[in-house]
């Protein structure tokens, strides 16, 4: 046995009997390190350090024919089974293909004066990446009745270049799982001839939302969706650009509209076409709600800025589903045909200043049974019109635009309901004054026409005055004319005998 050859093996000797301790320390430091290693990598995906980032494959379509097919890839750098687009591809459009399958891939371009084209069986197209743009159509892009679903948990541009008339969508669904906060942002106008759905969904570690932000102009043929699950949050930005749906509605608690200076046009019909529910909310900002359904269409009841009821060609009557309030205008829009409002039994509450209530020419206001509430602080006109009840509550100073007639009482709760030289007729009911009602001439008259007795408080320049009245036939079967005299002014008040 050579010098060597024994040294090693007494050494080995040695270290199995455990002589040389440190060998076996290296041996438990290495094997500590490697644990260590581990858990750190576990650590890291335990707690989400940042995306994993992968990076897409390019693939490119090299000839005419079905997605499907791989010959329209051969050659094109596709990762997915036999050539075809695999899910972690970006495509591009480089022929004219067919969808004719429903893959899923991160992003897809359409290349200029080339074409992606659904067939007629309800293709899905998914695109999952979390960066860049998703959706970019320089050339042609006929949806058919397909659906285009968006859910990257990202931060994404949805679409860029043309995705309005003939390129536009039919179905479109922005629908991701979040872990954190989101935006979507859409690349400029858009049309969706079915259903937009915008939602999102996370199952727990507290609230996240996505926002999804418009770009230009929108058109919905069919209905805006938005909603969330679980701890998510959706918010439906409309950025201050237009908004035409046949419906818009809020299917969950914690689905939210933020209107801005945007105009929404609600095209549809029916008890529920602009709906807001649960525990969710729309923000009116300084936009205006336009109902322009071509048959019978209920009002939502909620707190609108502006609101518009009728199309300029609409005859419909539109109904209040509830109480309503609007901050600015309530306008019953012109038509070549004839709008209607019929407030029903509703309270219907203006707070805005100038004329906060506009009955274009030739619109029909139907008071039936509701209550008409001015609340501007400052001052406010009081549309000439026929109300059932009329009431005024604020301290600011609202002055008749014309005769006003009212079908049941009239209350001025609060600051001045200036007359001036118009006339007030209450058909029925009280006239309740805790304010000051004004005349500025003396031909105003206040008139019951009912026969039935009535009574009131009057505060006039603070001086109270009170009064019962009744039938007052005079000798000749007509009627009598009676005095109110006050401090400075005098109302002048008939009682019609019937």
């Amino acid at each position: 046995m050579g010098f060597f050859e024994g040294r090693k093996n007494k050494e080995a000797s040695s270290e199995i009997a455990g002589s040389k301790p440190y060998k076996i320390k290296a041996v438990k430091f290495f094997a500590i390190n490697w644990r260590l290693t581990l858990l750190v990598a576990i650590l890291f995906l335990l707690i989400g350090i940042g995306p994993i980032v992968v990076h897409a494959a390019a693939c490119a379509s090299t000839a005419d024919g079905n997605w499907s097919d791989t010959n329209t890839w051969s050659g094109g750098g596709c990762t997915g089974a036999g050539g075809l687009p695999g899910t972690g591809d970006s495509i591009t459009i480089n022929n004219i293909v067919t969808l004719d399958t429903s893959p899923t891939i991160l992003f897809i371009t359409i290349a200029n004066t080339k074409s992606l084209s659904a067939d007629s069986n309800s293709r899905t197209l998914t695109l999952t990446s979390t960066t860049g743009t998703l959706f970019t159509n320089n050339g042609t892009f006929t949806a058919n009745n397909s659906t285009v679903i968006m859910n990257p948990d990202g931060n994404v541009s949805v679409t860029s270049g043309s995705f309005t008339d003939t390129n536009a969508f039919y179905n479109l669904t922005l629908s991701p799982t979040l872990t954190t906060n989101r935006t979507y942002t859409a690349g400029g106008a858009l049309t969706i001839n079915n259903n937009l759905t915008v939602s999102s969904s996370k199952s727990a570690g507290g609230l996240s939302y996505l926002r999804f932000y418009l770009a230009g102009t929108t058109n919905v043929t069919g209905t805006t969706f938005a909603t969330a699950t679980g701890w998510a949050l959706t918010y439906f930005t409309t950025n201050n650009y237009s908004l035409t749906t046949n419906i818009y509605t809020q299917t969950s608690m914690y689905g939210f509209l933020e209107a801005g200076s945007s105009n929404i046009t609600i095209t549809g019909s029916g008890a529920s076409v602009f709906v807001v529910q649960g525990l969710g909310y729309w923000d009116p900002g300084t936009s205006t709600i336009i109902y322009t359904g071509s048959s019978a269409t209920n009002i939502y009841p909620t707190t609108y800025y502006n609101l518009n009821i009728g199309g300029a060609a609409t005859t419909t009557t539109y109904t209040a589903a509830g109480n309503i309030t609007v901050t600015n205008v309530l306008t019953i829009v012109s038509s070549s045909g004839t709008n209607t409002f019929d407030a029903s039994s509703r309270t219907i509450t203006l707070s805005g200043t100038g004329t906060p209530f506009v009955i274009s020419a030739s619109e029909v206001f139907t008071p039936s049974t509701s209550t008409v509430v001015y609340t501007h602080a400052t001052s406010a006109n009081v549309s000439s019109t026929t109300y059932n009840n009329l009431r005024t509550n604020g301290a600011g100073t609202y002055t008749a635009a014309g005769a006003i007639i009212t079908n049941g009482d009239v209350t001025v709760s609060a600051g001045t309901l200036a007359m001036a030289a118009n006339d007030l007729t209450v058909n029925g009911g009280d006239i309740s004054v805790v304010g000051t009602l004004t005349q500025t001439s003396s031909n105003t008259t206040i008139v019951t026409t009912t026969g039935l007795h009535w009574r009131s408080w009057i505060y006039y320049l603070w001086q109270p005055q009170h009064w019962w009245r009744g039938n007052h036939p005079d000798h000749h079967g007509g009627w009598r004319s009676h005095y109110l005299r006050c401090p400075h002014y005098c109302l002048f008040f008939r009682h019609q005998h019937l």
